[in-house]
Order: C-alpha cells, then structure tokens, then sequence
C-alpha cells in the first residue's frame, strides 16, 4: 500500500493555526495524532464529489478542473493551494478535536437519536456521500462542491 501525502505537512499546519483562535486543540495533540488527522483530512477531501472534472484524470489533487458553464463550455479552476491547505487544516483540528466523541462515533454507526434519562438527542440522517465533520472546511471548498447533477 502507498503511503498518502497530506496536502499540508504539520510545520505548515502548526504555523497555520499559530494565527487562529480556538485552536489549543492542535497544540495539545501529539505530534502522531497531527501527522493522522493531516492525512484522513486529506483522505476525506478527495473523496468529496466535486463539479466538472480533474484536468488530469486520476492524479492527486483534486484540482485544478474544469467546471461547466450554464451555456456551455467550462472554466478552469487552477490549484489553489491556500484553500486547500486551509481546508485540509481546519478538518484535521476537528478530527483531533472531536474525532472519537461519543456524538460522532454514535452518527458514523448510523443512530439517528438516544436518549439517556430526560436527555435525548436526534441526528439527521447521514448520507453515503463523503463529508467533512469541520464546518469551516465545508465553506472553504463550497464553491467547488457537487450539489447536484445538471439536467440536459
């Protein structure tokens, strides 16, 4: 098996989260942990369905691409490293941060809602799509997700 690169190696990340509030989860976590959630963050962002198709099929990353216009022929959306980077960063902290939580745990099994004593709580459902646990990385590639198939 071939060992997956990160798109962001962890100095970069530690750098990254060096100006970002809120991130005292990173620092806390072991330099191996950093190293894994690097790499399932980038494992998850490749997986996510995107518009158009790679320029280069088959390789790594997941840009550039060509998108398709509404009236026909497409544009060209180049690598953009710092978004990726940023997206990459963002997933990896919630992974370390809440990766094993009882409540994630409990939604990747498929539990749609528990109860315990007076307390209970209702997941939406999850679907068979790919998806990022971080809301920020979620806004960070939302551009250039697929939301949906065009009708020709």
């Amino acid at each position: 098996m071939t060992a997956i690169a990160a798109y962001v190696q962890q100095t970069a990340a530690t750098t990254y989260f060096a100006t970002r509030l809120y991130a005292t989860g990173w620092t806390a976590a072991t330099s191996g942990d950093k190293d894994s959630a690097l790499i399932m963050a980038t494992i998850t962002i490749d997986s996510l369905p995107y518009k158009g198709q790679k320029v280069t099929p088959g390789a790594r990353p997941a840009f550039p691409r060509y998108i398709p216009l509404a009236r026909g022929g497409y544009y060209l959306v180049e690598d953009d490293d710092d978004l990726l980077a940023a997206a990459c960063c963002e997933e990896a902290l919630e992974l370390v941060v809440n990766g094993a939580s009882k409540r994630s745990v409990l939604q990747n099994q498929g539990v749609t809602s528990f109860t315990i004593d007076n307390l209970s709580e209702a997941f939406t459902s999850r679907s068979e799509v790919p998806r990022l646990t971080s809301m920020r990385a979620r806004l960070l590639l939302h551009q250039y997700l697929a939301h949906g198939v065009p009708i020709v």
